[in-house]
């Protein structure tokens, strides 16, 4: 779970930062950088991962040169920086299925990528990377969010070097320290100015728990694109059984957690009947000799129906209530737009979906808290303002600078008078800002 994200000189960014919470929905025009910070954490993900960073560079959407923030002079930044603030689970297993404790779960990993042309390349490598526990003092999110009778079973901080740390020679150059978890282990060094791979991404879970911990966290990181073409779709016998981005896995999954669990597949059921009270059951079936398989849907008039005829709303409400009832999701679910091809009535059934996925520190006890969970959505419709919890919107605009035109976030507070000082906006001055969106955007391109 991100609960602090900072960026600087990636897209529209400039000394961004914004407080997370566990259940976040940023809405604001289009063309102001929602989708920005979506790709800015998907980016973040990849570089966590097993990919170099021209391969992240390349997965990302845009060329790799237009990801630095373009200045109104015409020049690019040479430097991204990141920091992110994180909750992570207490244990972590590895591929072996060996299961380890991690030393601290309130984490801080920030990371510097200089881009530089070599050979007439543009190319860009790790100029810095920190990676160490959040201490108690300075972590008012967690004071302010999680419920001191809950704290301490989510909250554990070893007291100890950086797990990962930059240090300046004398030489002007730079080495990187991966530090191991046990008491006196040994560390790595890594020489700054050719690494093309984050430190992270390397971490072996046996001597470097805790930072193989926050890679699988960051890989756990998602944007979720549901394509309902692609949510029709059979799934494969080889397919992955963790949703894929578009949900083209969806038969998958299901079955899979149908496998897993007797008693997840009724659960989903529960769900989607509470929605669509005309439905009676669900299934997977087979539908070729190869192994592919298909979701099935009985309505209790006894007509059946395979996902190919299910409306675009029920398929992208099934795939979401899939992800709310298995076991093995967890992490960041970034998710844009949840009013696109939803009929108004449902809009507020999707989003209570997608506020049950989030994890609800206040509900939350005992010694083994649940899976990790947490949703962002980014919106341009002002029906969304009266169906999500006041406290967790963020207006999100552009800002004049003199390096130009950069996102920011405001929190949104349902009172009726306004803030004169810009620390929060009204529901009714998020509401007008929307309205005249399209008006906006005409002067603009009129240069009016």
């Amino acid at each position: 779970m991100i609960t602090r994200i900072e960026i600087s000189g990636f897209k529209s960014f400039h000394n961004f930062a914004a407080d997370l919470l566990p259940f976040q929905v940023f809405i604001g025009p289009n063309g102001v950088g929602k989708t920005n910070l979506f790709d800015a954490i998907v980016l973040l993900s990849d570089l966590a991962g097993d990919h170099t960073l021209e391969e992240a560079f390349n997965r990302s959407r845009g060329e790799p040169n237009e990801l630095f923030t373009f200045h109104p002079d015409g020049t690019r930044a040479n430097k991204m920086i990141f920091g992110v603030e994180v909750l992570i689970g207490r244990s972590v297993t590895e591929p072996g299925g060996k299961t380890m404790a991690v030393g601290s779960t309130r984490l801080r990993y920030e990371l510097e990528i200089e881009s530089r042309t070599e050979d007439g390349k543009e190319r860009v490598f790790v100029q810095r990377e920190e990676l160490f526990t959040l201490a108690d003092s300075a972590d008012k999110w967690m004071k302010e969010h999680v419920p001191t009778k809950n704290r301490k079973n989510w909250a554990i901080r070893e007291k100890r070097p950086p797990y990962i740390a930059t240090q300046e020679e004398k030489d002007g150059g730079a080495t990187i320290f991966r530090n191991q978890d046990a008491p006196g282990g040994g560390r790595e060094a890594f020489t700054v100015g050719a690494l093309d791979k984050t430190v992270l991404s390397s971490s072996n879970p046996l001597r470097f728990p805790t930072a193989y911990a926050i890679k699988q966290e960051m890989q756990n990181w998602r944007f979720l694109q549901l394509n309902p073409s692609a949510l029709r779709n059979r799934s494969d016998s080889q397919a992955p059984t963790s949703l894929l981005p578009d949900g083209s896995n969806l038969a998958a999954v299901l079955g899979r957690i149908s496998k897993e669990n007797d008693k997840t597949l009724p659960g989903v059921v529960k769900d989607m009947t509470k929605m669509i009270p005309e439905m009676k059951t669900l299934s997977v079936k087979p539908v070729s000799d190869r192994g592919d398989s298909v979701v099935e849907v009985e309505l209790k008039d006894g007509s059946k129906f395979s996902s190919r005829v299910l409306s675009d709303g029920t398929l992208r409400l099934l795939a979401l209530v899939s992800l709310k009832n298995d076991p093995k999701h967890r992490g960041v679910l970034c998710f844009e737009e949840p009013e696109n091809g939803v009929q108004p009535q449902r809009l507020k059934q999707i989003l209570d979906v997608l506020y049950a996925l989030a994890t609800n520190f206040d509900s939350e006890s005992g010694e083994t808290p649940a899976p990790i969970r947490q949703v962002l959505i980014n919106t341009h419709s002002p029906g969304l303002l009266a169906n999500v919890p006041a406290d967790s919107l963020f207006f999100v605009s552009m800002k004049n600078d003199p390096k130009g035109r950069e996102t920011r976030v405001i929190p949104v507070r349902p009172v009726l008078i306004a803030d004169d000082s810009d620390q929060f906006y009204t529901w009714e001055q998020v509401k007008q800002y929307l309205d005249s969106d399209p008006l906006n955007r005409k002067r603009e391109e009129l240069g009016l």
